[in-house]
């Protein structure tokens, strides 16, 4: 999902994690380009609900 804020472009993205020991979890992060920058910037990660 995309969407534009006062501080730029915004792209939360929910996907599966894979741990070394094989176990599964379903995260979802949160990115951010700002306004007049050439650059992606990681906000925060979480894990959301099986």
């Amino acid at each position: 999902m995309i969407k534009n804020t006062l501080f730029g472009t915004k792209y939360i993205i929910s996907g599966k994690l894979i741990a070394p020991n094989e176990n599964e979890i379903m995260v979802r992060t949160i990115w951010i380009k700002p306004i007049k920058q050439n650059i992606l910037k990681f906000v925060t990660a979480y894990p959301l609900q099986s």
